[in-house]
């Protein structure tokens, strides 16, 4: 066999300059090739609190098969935020230039964290690419939520959180339950 056939390795040569030496183009091009095109989509836990009821048409209101006309609307700006890892701030300045540019494009929010002295990145849920999960309890006080908001509009048909009204509305089961709390024994 005829060692002229495999390839030489590179690993006595010296021809490759350190990162730092090359041209400042290339290293931030190579830096910027790092990132994704768009930041990956994520998985959040659905939080109760983000369905508000909003105006129903008029001839909603004609329908013999509508007693209660009740419209919800979700807001995923509700949601928590989604931290967003950015390893590459990291690195060095350059790199942290770099990963900031990037993810001020992407729509990502930049704060300091006091407590751990470092930059947070994140970024507001996207209903478009990101995914929300339910577990079993979640998937309980999801249907609790509606059911409150109907026994809620049914009671008090003027009760809008979208349009200033801020009053705390409470079911009667839940008033009921303070009551019996305060009496006294």
């Amino acid at each position: 066999m005829n060692t002229s056939d495999f390839p030489e390795s590179t690993a006595g040569y010296s021809t490759f300059h350190p990162f730092s030496r090359l041209p400042p183009e290339l290293r931030l091009q190579i830096w910027r090739d790092t990132l994704p095109e768009i930041d990956p989509s994520a998985l959040t836990p659905y939080r109760a609190g983000c369905w508000r009821p909003v105006p129903v048409p008029e001839e909603y209101h004609a329908s013999p098969f509508h007693q209660l006309c009740l419209e919800l609307e979700f807001h995923p700006e509700l949601l928590d935020h989604i931290r967003v890892k950015m390893p590459l701030t990291t690195v060095n300045h350059e790199a942290r230039s770099v990963a900031i540019e990037w993810g001020l494009k992407q729509g990502i929010e930049i704060r300091f964290h006091e407590g751990s002295q470092c930059l947070i990145f994140s970024r507001p849920f996207d209903p478009v690419r990101d995914v929300m999960w339910f577990n079993q309890d979640v998937l309980e006080d999801f249907a609790e939520e509606f059911w409150v908001i109907f026994i809620i509009a049914h009671k008090q048909p003027g009760f809008n959180s979208t349009h200033g009204d801020t009053t705390k509305a409470q079911p009667p089961w839940e008033i009921n339950n303070k009551r019996k709390a305060k009496a006294p024994n």
